[in-house]
């Protein structure tokens, strides 16, 4: 059966338990059989991949203009924000205005949207000033709520971190401590990274039938990206991991996906359906792996910027963001 919608950031970035409310039987099996039949979500094409999700929101929109409860309306406006998150934010961010205006949205739902656009408002803008301000407002709104501080503070942390602004990040931990400790402490570790050089531990390549590390590509950027193909939001930013090896190789970019797939074979599997012109490694994401360890991997995808001498100088890079970065980062040079 479809699987409920995750509110993407959220997924990433949040340590909760995700509780999202129930599409009715019939709207499942109608959404269902439209995505399959459209079959997007392997179409690693990205212009494939646009034309096939406008051809899954033409039909879902269909479907709002039968008689549907309030509930099904806000999430199928919850799938087309997911869906067109990758590839076109405005859109995206605009069904998240939509879903708010559902009649009987609650608390924590409409909370939850809030954060998320007040992310895209940062990270995929630009706009770090109104962003804050949004997460700030939201933070008086639903004071109450230890999960809506967490996720607000939590966001803010590491959208100020991708921002290179680590001084206000660990401003704001502080502040962060007095609601949700066990979650601050864990940023702020993360954090630690930051201008930490890499460990030369060794990366599978059963592709090529031997191993590498991090120290091969000594002397160039390096982008890793911790992936996996059973991971929904890993999928949707293999377009901007494409753009990024083709926009920046020439310019001395190494661009690393590292797939954490329990089964190797899945990964050879999707490597030979969706050819992949960049680096492909694997690791087990089990206790103990050191890389894992070093790069606190707690969700994927993630994302993180090596300069040449090896040492880590970015995370939490996806999208535009990403992009932006990687333009500042080569034009530096």
């Amino acid at each position: 059966m479809l699987r409920k919608c995750l509110l993407v950031v959220l997924f990433l970035f949040l340590n909760i338990n995700q509780s999202y409310a129930e599409l009715s039987e019939e709207m499942e099996d109608k959404i269902e059989s439209i995505i399959k039949k459209i079959g997007f979500e392997n179409e690693m094409n990205i212009e494939n991949r646009k034309a096939k999700i406008l051809e899954i929101e033409k039909e879902l929109l269909k479907i709002l203009d039968e008689k549907v409860t309030d509930n099904d309306k806000m999430e199928v406006y919850i799938i087309l924000y997911r869906i067109f998150s990758p590839i076109d934010v405005k859109k995206a961010v605009s069904y998240i205005d939509k879903a708010l205006e559902t009649k009987g949205i609650s608390e924590r739902y409409s909370g939850m949207l809030k954060l998320t656009k007040a992310y895209h408002l940062g990270n995929d803008f630009g706009d770090l000033d109104n962003a804050r301000k949004a997460f700030s407002d939201i933070r008086k709104e639903y004071s109450k709520s230890i999960e809506l501080l967490t996720g607000a503070y939590n966001l803010e942390i590491n959208l100020l971190i991708s921002k290179d602004k680590k001084d206000e990040a660990l401003k704001l931990i502080k502040e962060f401590k007095a609601v949700n400790k066990k979650v601050a402490d864990n940023i702020e570790k993360e954090i630690s990274i930051l201008g930490s050089k890499v460990p030369d531990d060794k990366i599978e390549d059963v592709k090529e039938g031997k191993s590498f590390s991090i120290k091969d590509f000594r002397g160039k950027y390096i982008l890793i990206d911790f992936w996996a193909t059973w991971c929904g939001p890993c999928i949707n930013e293999i377009p901007t991991i494409e753009e990024a090896h083709k926009r920046f190789n020439k310019s001395g970019l190494v661009v690393i996906s590292i797939s954490l797939d329990r089964e190797k074979k899945d990964w050879l599997e999707f490597l030979k359906k969706h050819k992949a012109e960049w680096k492909q490694g694997h690791l087990s994401w089990e206790p103990g792996n050191k890389l894992i360890e070093f790069f606190s991997v707690n969700y994927i995808p993630s994302v993180f910027l090596i300069d040449p001498k090896g040492n880590v100088i970015a995370k939490n890079l996806r999208g535009e963001a990403l992009i932006r970065k990687l333009e500042e980062t080569f034009k530096e040079k």
